[in-house]
C-alpha cells in the first residue's frame, strides 16, 4: 500500500472518531476495508438541520466573486501554539493569486489550502496530499462529547496505527489554540510501512457537540526541515462556525436585491438603521464562507427616498456596493451571492 493510500485511511478512520463513542457501553471494533463511493459519503454523519440543505453547500454566486485577502505569516504566527519538541522550519511558500479560503460546512471549519498539495474532500473531511507527506482536516458533530480531549486524541491515534499498520506514538500533549479555541497537540513519531516518520495530532472542540482533528505526517527529515513548518501554518488559517449555521439563512433569488437603488434592502429603523445594518451585514458572509469587510459610504438620494450605502473595499463594480432603505422594513435574505451564518438577527423594528 503506498504512502498516499494508506494516509487516505488515515483521514477516513478520523471521522468515524468523530461518531464513535456514543457511551462506555456502546463500543463496537471497526474492521476498514478498501473505501467505496457509498462508505465515504456514510463516515460523517450529517448535522440536524432545522429545514432541509441547499443542493450544494457553496453559495452560488452571480454576481462577481469576492476575493479574499489571505493573512500574512506574521498575522498568524501567535494563533498556533509555538511549543514543540524541536524547532521547525519558517515556511517559504507565498500565496498564489488564486488561493482563496475555502468553507467546509458538513465540519464546521475554513482553511486556506496548501500550496503544492492536492485537496480532497469527504463530507467534513479535508486531505492534502504531496508527493512525500500528508496533512488533513475533519470536523463534525461528537456523539460522546463527555470524554477528554486526550481520550478523542488517543483513539485517533488508535485509528491511525490500525489502518496503516503503523506503530506511531505521541510525545507529551501540549496546549494549541486553532482559530481562537483552545486544544491540545502531541508530536508523532514512528513507523509506518513506508519508512521511518514524525508529525502531529491536533484535537479541538470549537462548539458544544463539536469536534475537530488536524493531522499530519510525513518522512521523518522532511517533517523537521519543511512539513511541520507547513502544518503550522495551516493550522493557523483554520477558523470554525456552528455546524449547520447556513441552512437557516434566507436567501434572495433577485440578482437585483441589495445591489440597485431601485431595490435596496429595506432595513428600516429609521434612525436606529445604521445598528441594524451593521448587524444584517455582520452575519452575512461571502460565496468563499469569508466575513465580508463592508464599510459605510455615507447616504445617497434616490427619489424621494434616501438611502445608507456600504462598499466592499476592491471588489467589483456593483458587487462591491449595497443600498439600504431606512424608513421602510420588508423581511430580510441575504444578497445573491452571499450567504450567512445563522438566521438574520435584525426583525421587524
Amino acid at each position: 500500500m503506498t504512502l498516499r493510500r494508506s494516509l487516505l485511511l488515515i483521514v477516513l478512520l478520523l471521522a468515524l472518531t468523530l461518531a464513535a463513542c456514543r457511551g462506555s457501553g456502546d463500543e463496537t471494533e471497526a474492521t476498514i476495508t478498501e473505501p467505496t463511493a457509498e462508505m465515504t459519503a456514510a463516515l460523517l454523519p450529517t448535522p440536524t438541520m432545522a429545514q432541509a440543505p441547499p443542493a450544494t453547500a457553496t453559495i452560488a454566486a452571480t454576481t462577481p466573486a469576492l476575493q479574499a485577502t489571505k493573512p500574512s505569516a506574521n498575522d498568524i504566527a501567535a494563533e498556533v501554539a509555538t511549543a514543540t519538541p524541536t524547532p521547525t522550519a519558517t515556511a517559504t511558500a507565498t500565496p498564489a493569486a488564486e488561493q482563496t479560503q475555502q468553507f467546509s460546512w458538513s465540519g464546521g471549519y475554513s482553511y486556506w489550502p496548501p500550496l503544492g498539495y492536492e485537496t480532497q474532500t469527504n463530507g467534513g473531511q479535508t486531505l492534502f496530499t504531496g508527493p512525500e507527506g500528508v496533512m488533513a482536516l475533519a470536523g463534525g458533530p461528537e456523539q460522546n462529547s463527555s470524554r477528554p480531549p486526550e481520550q478523542a486524541m488517543a483513539e485517533a491515534l488508535g485509528a491511525i496505527n490500525g489502518s496503516t499498520g503503523a506503530s506511531l506514538t505521541t510525545g507529551a500533549p501540549f496546549p494549541v489554540t486553532v482559530g481562537g479555541v483552545p486544544g491540545i497537540g502531541a508530536d508523532l513519531s514512528g513507523a509506518t510501512p513506508q519508512g521511518a516518520m514524525l508529525g502531529r495530532l491536533v484535537t479541538v472542540r470549537p462548539n458544544d457537540g463539536q469536534l475537530f482533528y488536524a493531522f499530519g505526517l510525513s518522512p521523518a527529515q522532511l517533517w523537521s526541515a519543511r512539513d511541520a513548518a507547513r502544518f503550522q501554518r495551516l493550522l493557523g488559517d483554520v477558523g470554525f462556525f456552528p455546524l449547520g449555521s447556513q441552512f437557516g439563512c434566507p436567501r434572495s433569488l433577485d440578482p437585483t436585491y441589495g445591489f440597485s437603488p431601485d431595490n435596496p434592502i429595506r432595513i428600516g429603523g429609521g434612525d436606529a438603521a445604521p445598528q441594524r445594518e451593521a448587524a444584517y451585514l455582520g452575519a452575512l458572509r461571502a460565496a468563499n464562507g469569508q466575513v465580508v469587510p463592508f464599510q459605510p459610504a455615507g447616504s445617497q438620494q434616490h427619489g424621494d427616498r434616501t438611502l445608507n450605502v456600504y462598499t466592499i473595499p476592491g471588489a467589483e463594480a456593483g458587487a462591491g456596493v449595497l443600498y439600504f432603505d431606512p424608513s421602510v422594513y420588508e423581511p430580510l435574505f441575504a444578497p445573491v451571492g452571499f450567504g450567512c451564518v445563522g438566521a438574520i438577527p435584525v426583525g421587524a423594528p
